[in-house]
């Protein structure tokens, strides 16, 4: 195994060494150091030193750099066409924002920077030869598993209230626990992450979403995520009243999130996918039922979506999966060639990704048939797409061009002839061979379009 000395790359050796040459202090920090000590590959690697950002530039006049953050004392630094962030050791202002610092004060203390960040485990740094230093507790945080904050919780969050989202997802991603104290705080302050933009929340929550396990904090800390997708509080302890559910709503939506690939558009869609429930809610014969429940649901996730600044794919993709997800899935090609055509290949298995996790999280006397059905489904899915099998209007033996010299008339007409064909195609009853397309288009020309006269 390497040491953590081998472990640091040539560019980022590159910047520390000169700075050392140049008579200043520099470290690897934060979230490289951490994933070093825990054998994982960092993302980034960030610098610290005692140079101010004005010594940086002038220790790197020769190559390129950027002002990245200037007034915090960031500047990046270019080598191989890459920027890597070299900051200088601070102490922070107040925060009246509860983001960022009205003003930041350089210092010369690796210390006293170390003590402003925002965990412990956050809170090391790294010499050139793999030599630690950090905040006291460090060393047993990461023996624990725990995630802790540096100093007093309330203050941390109170500082920046996105830490509390952090907090939450760095226990998901790591399978840490999170530390009494900074637990409390966490609930005590979620209230701040009213002060956060939509952006910077949607960023956290996908990554808690997509980490290996995130129902602990998911379950721990549903407060806090319903301070920020207030429409989740509707399904805690939401009792379903159906023999087909052994958990309430809040809970199955868990199991579901859980029991899906740790894709974000497929996770995201489990978040949301019975959403709506509460709201359909009726019961009849002493059983809870829920009617529409998946056309609401995913009309909530639109909004959720939305507010929290998705981009439009992501948003279709995902609410896409809501509105299409509860149905029973046609073992047959024809059945299997129309959904193939309305979601196509990709959208479809992450359809039947999200039955499957559904019926996993149900009542356990229903499991193993209906997944057994869905797996056989995902299967017939598979062969029909390996097949040179017609799923578009644009692989049809003719196009539109071919409509327009029959006679129909040109504009929405050529498109309803095509559509037509296509769906014939798709149920079987037509051959996908050019003569047999237009003989069908010429009946559907005398049919449809028998005022029009050539």
């Amino acid at each position: 195994m390497k040491t953590y000395k081998e472990q640091i790359p040539a560019a980022a050796r590159f910047i520390m060494e000169r700075l050392q040459a140049s008579g200043y202090e520099a470290y690897l920090v934060g979230g490289a150091v951490r994933d070093l000590i825990l054998g994982r590959q960092p993302g980034d690697y960030d610098i610290t030193t005692n140079a101010l950002p004005e010594e940086t530039e002038a220790v790197f006049r020769d190559f390129g750099t950027l002002e990245i953050g200037k007034a915090h004392g960031t500047i990046g630094v270019i080598v191989d066409h890459k920027a890597y962030e070299v900051t200088t050791y601070r102490v922070d202002g107040e925060y009246t924002d509860h983001r960022r610092p009205d003003a930041v004060t350089f210092t010369r203390s690796l210390e006293q920077d170390l003590e402003r960040r925002d965990f412990r485990i956050n809170a090391v740094a790294m010499d050139l030869n793999g030599n630690l230093r950090g905040v006291p507790g460090y060393e047993e945080d990461f023996a624990r598993r725990q995630i802790c904050a540096v100093g007093n919780p309330v203050q941390r969050f109170e500082e920046d209230a996105l830490r509390i989202l952090r907090g939450v997802r760095f226990a998901a991603q790591l399978g840490y626990e999170i530390e009494a104290n900074t637990g409390r705080a966490i609930h005590e302050k979620k209230h701040l992450l009213r002060q956060i933009s939509p952006e910077r929340i949607r960023v956290e929550i996908e990554k808690t979403l997509t980490a290996p396990n995130p129902l602990p904090v998911l379950r721990e800390y549903r407060d806090v995520f319903a301070e920020v997708i207030p429409e989740l509080r509707e399904t805690f302890d939401f009792n379903q009243q159906n023999p087909f559910h052994c958990y309430d709503v809040y809970e199955h939506i868990l199991h579901v999130v859980g029991n899906v690939p740790p894709e974000p558009v497929l996770r995201l869609a489990a978040l949301f996918h019975d959403i709506g429930k509460p709201r359909c809610f009726v019961v009849k014969e002493n059983w809870g039922h829920f009617y529409g429940h998946e056309q609401v649901s995913a009309e909530m996730a639109e909004a959720i979506l939305k507010r929290l600044r998705y981009d439009r794919k992501t948003v279709k993709d995902v609410t896409e999966l809501v509105a299409s997800h509860g149905y029973v899935f046609n073992r047959t090609e024809k059945y299997v060639r129309r959904r193939l055509n309305q979601l196509g290949e990709e959208q479809l298995m992450r359809l039947i990704d999200l039955e499957r996790g559904d019926v996993l999280s149900q009542a356990e006397h229903v499991r193993k048939e209906r997944a057994a059905a869905i797996d056989a489904f995902r299967e017939l899915v598979q062969t029909v797409a390996e097949k040179e099998g017609v799923l578009k209007r644009k692989d049809l033996a003719i196009d539109g061009r071919d409509v327009l010299e029959l006679g129909v008339p040109r504009g929405p007409e050529v498109g309803r002839v095509l559509d037509e064909i296509l769906d014939r195609v798709l149920e079987g009853d037509l051959e996908n061979r050019r003569e047999v397309l237009l003989e069908a288009a010429e009946e559907w020309k005398k049919k449809h379009i028998i005022w029009y006269i050539g």
